[in-house]
């Protein structure tokens, strides 16, 4: 079943859409997981889109105002907001004809479901993926982000501070990467899940999501007895990880059959309209076809009097999608549209709104080139393109570009050279030694909050790990080839061999306090060719201080902004002489 994406013009800007089964009279409508959580659910959300749209309904992923690809900041949404564009969305489908209605809420999503519920009752069905119950907890859990970093600077924040400071409104709090509107706190806590929400109603499907078998919780029982002497509830449990907050991409192919079993095949009615009244974004689809799957995958153009014809491609890692973290890309992208540099974010295959196979970061060269193709098609004007990836899509992109002239340059962040070895250095250097000449943890062992047993194990297995030799590991790199696959090399060896024959210019940007930029320094002393690739004059580097992986603060992310479109119009001024 194909998915179209569109904008649409909502009542605080433009919003955007995935659309699954435009002609059924029955929708299900996706209500999101909060902030981070949202963007490491996104491609299980939309298997099940696609399950969903197969038995016949049509399924809506909306983007509320300042998430996802939809206009505004974050710091400028509240849910008052969110449920004002799920009001104006419902609007638009009845007008078209849709008859039945299932609202479908992951985690913090649920309780959106319900606020809206209330204000447009359409909804015969709820489905909930497991449901947070009180907005109060859900901000809380977020707030504890927040604190935990600052402890590990040293500094320390309550939960009542915080939301005093962001109530306050005199400087924008950040949590996560997200800046926090002043009426988020109150707004997100004055949500929970009732039984009046389901007033209309006349099914709740319960999905529950554990990694073992467990019990309901004490309030979540009392709110299921509550509701089934109102109307029916079905329950499930279904093994699995917590998707929407690992740091790997989780499948779960048992929760697609389930929820889509539990559904059943839509209900059947007159078609609804197919027309729909789109808008302009800031962005719009560019439709790219990589072996026989079409990837979701966004254009920015470069706006202003000078434009350039260099393009930034944003190749996408991790379990994310084109948004990024705390909206990364979405944020670089409009920083480059704005600077006259037209830029690309896609989700390669098996990723984010992308269906097909996933087959890994080392396993992309396809899904590149189908975008650089389908973007020169696009845009003659362009004439040369960068590369632009965080983490293993830096490494992603250093795979690939010495197979195509068209890729001039690369801006790499933080690239994942990953072995167990140099983990467990960057472990014992970066992690170890800082904290054991820090005063916060003399303070805690000799408080007695220091598990030295496991510390000491701990240190050891590193010690142990970082001294093995591999013997399957060869640290030779021959650079005649590009062997990226070979099992004999290791990961640093293998960016070092592609990154030898790249004839374009590179961009490197380090965070100051993060694990993989300090195994990518330590890779670099171990291998003299990339050690000597850095240094060279076809490299430009920036170290940004304090930052951590993501980047996630406003002020670190303008940093790597401003370097990139910096660098990108640097390029054009050496190709005009």
């Amino acid at each position: 079943m194909s998915m179209d994406s569109y904008f649409i013009k909502g009542p605080n800007g433009a919003l955007f859409l995935c659309d699954y089964g435009k002609e059924s009279s029955s929708c299900v409508i996706h209500f999101p997981a909060f902030a981070e959580e949202m963007n490491k659910s996104r491609h299980l959300v939309h298997l099940q889109a696609e399950a969903l749209a197969h038995q016949g309904y049509r399924v809506l992923v909306l983007d509320p105002f300042g998430t996802g690809d939809s206009e505004g900041d974050f710091s400028e949404a509240t849910p008052h907001r969110w449920v004002a564009d799920y009001n104006f969305l419902i609007s638009l489908l009845v007008e078209q004809g849709v008859q039945h209605f299932v609202a479908w809420g992951l985690r913090a999503g649920c309780l959106l479901a319900g606020a809206v519920a209330q204000q447009s009752p359409v909804f015969d069905r709820f489905l909930f993926w497991a449901p947070v119950l009180e907005g109060k907890l859900m901000f809380t859990q977020f707030l504890r982000l927040r604190i935990a970093a600052s402890m590990m600077s040293g500094q320390r924040e309550t939960a009542n501070e915080l939301k005093s400071l962001i109530s306050d409104g005199e400087s924008l709090v950040e949590i996560a990467g997200y800046g926090i509107h002043p009426d988020m706190p109150e707004q997100l806590e004055g949500l929970s899940l009732r039984v009046n929400d389901f007033a209309k109603a006349e099914q709740v499907f319960w999905v529950d999501i554990n990694s073992r078998e467990v019990e309901l919780n004490l309030p979540a029982r009392r709110l299921v007895e509550q509701l089934s002497d109102v109307l029916v509830v079905e329950m499930k449990n279904v093994l699995g990880d917590a998707f929407w907050g690992t740091q790997e991409l989780v499948s779960n192919p048992e929760l697609i059959t389930q929820t889509a079993s539990l559904l059943g095949p839509a209900l059947c009615g007159p078609p609804a309209l197919t027309s729909v009244n789109t808008t302009e974004g800031e962005s719009k689809p560019l439709k790219v076809i990589c072996n026989g799957v079409a990837l979701s995958c966004l254009l920015h153009e470069g706006a202003g009097a000078n434009l350039s014809d260099t393009a930034v491609i944003v190749v996408v890692g991790g379990p994310q999608y084109r948004v990024g973290s705390h909206r990364q890309f979405l944020l670089l992208s409009r920083h480059l549209a704005a600077q006259g540099i037209t830029s690309v974010r896609f989700d390669y295959r098996g990723m984010g709104d992308s269906s097909g196979e996933l087959l890994g970061f080392e396993s992309v060269d396809d899904d590149i080139r189908s975008v650089v193709d389908a973007l020169l098609i696009h845009k003659p004007s362009i004439k040369r393109v960068v590369l632009w990836g965080l983490c293993d899509a830096a490494t992603a992109s250093v795979f690939y570009a010495p197979s195509d002239k068209r890729v001039v340059g690369l801006v790499l962040l933080n690239p994942w050279v990953r072995s167990e070895q140099g983990e467990a250095e960057a472990m014992l250097k970066h992690y170890y030694l800082e904290r054991v000449l820090s005063k916060s943890f003399w303070k805690k062992l000799f408080s007695g909050g220091v598990n030295i047993k496991q510390s000491v194990s701990s240190f050891t297995a590193l010690i142990k790990t970082r001294f093995s030799v591999s013997s399957a590991t060869d640290k030779s790199c021959p650079q005649a080839s590009l062997p990226r696959l070979e099992s004999g090399l290791d990961l640093p060896a293998r960016l070092n061999a592609h990154l030898q024959v790249f004839a374009g210019r590179s961009l490197v940007i380090l965070s100051e306090n993060d694990l993989t930029a300090a195994e990518f320094r330590l890779a670099m002393k171990g291998q003299d060719g990339l050690s000597a690739w850095f240094e060279s004059s076809m490299v430009e580097s920036l170290e940004v201080e304090d930052a951590d992986h993501t980047f996630s603060t406003q002020r670190w992310r303008d940093q790597v902004a401003d370097a990139t479109a910096r660098w990108v119009q640097q390029l054009d001024q050496k190709a005009a002489k």
